[in-house]
């Protein structure tokens, strides 16, 4: 190699070197578990049949235009209809994600970004507000739901001009929001916290881009934050305040004031977390564990969300309450997307044990049983009904949401860490996961679980290999039994992964039986009058009007010394899960899972879940 070609090597092998680490420098903290490539889950049994009706009369049954009209007049004011595009576009590419090879997802997918972008104006704004109207309320929100649509249109499809419109739509917020200009935590409502949680979609702008301006203008934000007004979402988590002691009253819901609204409280902090991996500042892990834990463990209610009137609200402690607008669909669905990204980042399991109580609970109990509608709030006594339109468009916040956080279950269904694949989510399924030698390992799933608490795993490998099986052994399940080829395992604990580390080959099987007995709960109300709930595995138990007998009536159950009850299974029309449950008169009481409880959205099928007893 004579002098000149060698000193183009040495400078070639520098230029793409020197991008190589600063392409890797966009992620610093990289997640302890990971999805498997796209489609390489499939969901079966009860939950894959209700992804299928989602895909078939939710996402692909939305008519476009609906949607793209707003943007087309720019008429806004103070409305959020500018979000509906990019919740339902991002709900319908995880779909795309889950199913890779439906054709009418695709083209769905084609039409509505075409559709979005055949509404930019000459200066790249998407969206439906002009003029000086421009920055008012919800404004800056919707854009992070556009971005957050084109980017996962790109993700999927690699089409860079749509990359590019996301770019431009950022760049001219960029632009007109910062130092000398505009503040972020003055644009809009809740102390800027929808405005700023436009966050999310920047920094993954930044991660896909590696362009410095875009983590400049989320560490802009996060600084923000901390000025006079702000939520200061660092700070008061850092310092253990909790969620509900931030700010004034929900009764002062619609103000700049109220810094307690639940929903974009949280999307503030899930825009943290995707910081948080590429500046790997430990502090904001540490805010957003500290939130995530205050949440749980002071807002959480038996269903597995929170909130009265779409505001923190100490909701635990406030359940046998008559709350007005209680556990906002919306709520749960950020809840599920927020803890989601947790257990990517820190690999606990008992995370997913949230994710599950609340999909299986709060989420699946608002969704119709065709999968086409949600209501917007759902009680834990009462009924449920389809909720409002609002701006005047034929859908609401939480009816264009809710398919983003049930899709997100395939993705973290089976995942991968170091050592091999990880089954968080139990259900009928099989998923394929690649290791890194190449080889192909399949673990397939035969339960009906939650109905029981059996599962069957079964690997199939094209030649043997050791590696680590993990599976999620749920913090509810006291007796656990594990067997592998039947021989029983008990190196694990509950509320932890089983870590089966072994040579496995084709024909291994893995049995799992989960212990389902019936847990109670108490409460006592203001009143003094007492409550029970009942819970078996995830499943929260209800009483319905169709059974028959009086929901409001006391009830005396007949407890096992570990204040368990015995149940016996039933079977009842459009109900997914029902049980006998004994009381002390020698009688029986009949339940049913919370998900089917008022499931045919009128009086009908009245349903109540705290249960007042006689003492």
């Amino acid at each position: 190699m004579n002098s000149k070609l060698a000193l183009l090597f040495i400078f070639l092998f520098f230029i793409f070197g020197c991008f190589e680490i600063r392409a890797q420098s966009t992620i610093t903290v990289k997640d302890v578990l990971l999805p498997l490539p796209h489609g390489s889950v499939k969901l079966q049994g009860y939950m894959g049949g209700r992804l299928d009706n989602i895909i078939k009369n939710r996402l692909l049954k939305q008519d476009i235009e609906v949607i793209l009209q707003p943007y087309r007049d720019r008429k806004d004011v103070g409305a959020w209809r500018g979000e509906f595009w990019g919740k339902w576009f991002t709900g319908l590419s995880l779909a795309s994600d889950y199913v890779p090879d439906n054709q009418l997802v695709k083209e769905k997918m084609n039409q509505a970004v075409i559709g979005i972008l055949s509404t930019r104006t000459p200066d790249d704004y998407i969206g439906c507000h002009e003029g000086v109207n421009r920055f008012k309320d919800w404004d800056v929100w919707s854009r992070k739901y556009t971005i957050l649509g084109l980017l996962s249109y790109e993700a999927i499809t690699g089409d860079s001009d749509v990359l590019n419109a996301a770019k431009r739509l950022a760049d001219m917020t960029i632009a007109d929001i910062g130092p000398g200009k505009r503040s972020i935590i003055e644009l809009g409502l809740y102390r800027g916290m929808p405005s700023s949680s436009i966050l999310e979609p920047m920094i993954l702008l930044y991660q896909r881009t590696h362009e410095q301006r875009y983590l400049d203008f989320c560490q802009y934000i996060v600084e923000e934050w901390t000025k006079q007004g702000g939520p200061d979402l660092v700070r008061k988590s850092l310092d253990g305040i909790p969620v509900a002691a931030r700010g004034v009253n929900k009764n002062n819901w619609w103000s700049r004031e109220n810094g307690i609204k639940a929903y974009e409280m949280i999307s503030c902090y899930e825009g943290l977390t995707h910081l948080y991996r590429s500046t790997g500042e430990k502090e904001l892990l540490k805010a957003c564990g500290n939130v995530y834990n205050d949440i749980r463990d002071n807002e959480m209610m038996v269903i597995g969300t929170g909130s009265a009137k779409e505001c923190w609200n100490n909701g635990r402690i406030h359940q046998l309450e008559n709350m007005e607008n209680p556990c906002e669909s919306c709520t749960a669905i950020l809840w599920i997307k927020y803890a989601r990204q947790l257990l990517g980042l820190t690999g606990d399991p008992l995370i997913m044990d949230e994710i599950e109580r609340s999909s299986y609970n709060a989420l699946l109990g608002s969704i119709s049983s065709d999968g086409s509608w949600c209501v917007r709030h759902s009680s834990l006594q009462g009924t449920r009904s389809a909720g409002e339109n609002q701006c005047k468009v034929p859908l609401n916040c939480c009816v264009v949401n809710y398919p983003r956080a049930l899709f997100l279950l395939p993705e973290i269904a089976v995942m991968k860490d170091a050592n091999g694949p990880v089954v968080n989510f139990y259900g009928e399924s099989n998923a394929t996961v690649l290791m890194p030698d190449g080889n192909s390992v399949i673990v397939n799933q035969k339960t009906d679980y939650p109905v029981s608490g059996k599962i069957l795993l079964s690997i199939e490998s094209k030649q043997p290999e050791i590696f680590t099986l993990s599976l999620r052994i749920p913090q509810w399940s006291s007796q656990t039994i594990l067997k592998i080829n039947g021989k029983e395992f008990h190196d694990f604990k509950q509320g932890t992964y089983a870590r089966l580390k072994r040579k496995w080959c084709k024909g291994d099987v893995v049995t799992l039986t989960l212990d389902m007995t019936a847990r109670v709960n108490a409460l006592v109300g203001n009143d003094n009058s007492r409550h029970i709930s009942i819970v078996r595995g995830p499943i929260v138990l209800s009483r319905d009007k169709r059974f028959g007998d009086n929901i409001d009536s006391p009830v005396q159950i007949k407890l096992n010394a570990d204040n368990s009850v015995n149940l016996k299974p039933s079977k009842s029309e459009n109900i997914w899960m029902s049980w006998k449950v004994p009381t002390t008169d020698g009688n029986y009481l009949t339940l049913c899972d919370y998900c089917s409880a008022g499931n045919t959205w009128s009086e009908e099928s009245r349903y109540r879940v705290w249960m007042p007893t006689d003492k």
